[in-house]
């Protein structure tokens, strides 16, 4: 019998009625993974408090995708409100940590896989708080990130 391997870091994202920013939020998770091999080890928590738009269609079919990370869709019956949807999310992440996104930050390439090593080198760490904005000045949006000055900064 083959042994199921663990999650270790479950993004977690609370989303209701925000169909097209959840796309763009899975398309830019989606081109993050450079590094495939820790992709096996990351899931990705889509927690929909019951959108009345096309949300529940869109990750249904992007499940579909074989996406490189395992994708894990809940619908919720009701809309229990964000800080309740939130909660859920978390509590239906299978991984030893959860980071909690949403669907409109803006995750900056390298972002997921350098939380992922921090917290890897890093298992006397209870928790990891990422909370730092990097302006790009290309578009002009903000983005998740992490600048090298600041490494070993968030990990704890």
């Amino acid at each position: 019998m083959k042994k199921k391997k663990n999650i270790f870091l479950s993004v977690c994202i609370p989303t209701y009625n925000r169909e097209e920013k959840l796309k763009q939020q899975l398309e830019r998770i989606n081109n993050n993974f450079s590094n495939k091999k820790i992709s096996s080890d990351i899931e990705i928590v889509v927690c929909d408090n019951n959108s009345s738009d096309l949300t529940e269609t869109f990750c249904k079919s992007f499940a579909k995708t074989n996406p490189p990370f395992k994708f894990k869709y809940i619908r919720r019956k009701n809309n229990y409100g964000a800080s309740n949807n939130y909660v859920h999310s978390i509590l239906n992440a299978s991984g030893e940590y959860a980071w909690i996104v949403s669907d409109d930050d803006k995750i900056h390439r390298g972002a997921i896989e350098y939380v992922y090593e921090s917290l890897k080198h890093n298992p006397e760490a209870a928790y990891a708080f990422v909370n730092y904005f990097l302006e790009d000045l290309e578009d002009g949006q903000s983005y998740i990130a992490i600048p090298s000055e600041r490494k070993n900064y968030i990990i704890y």
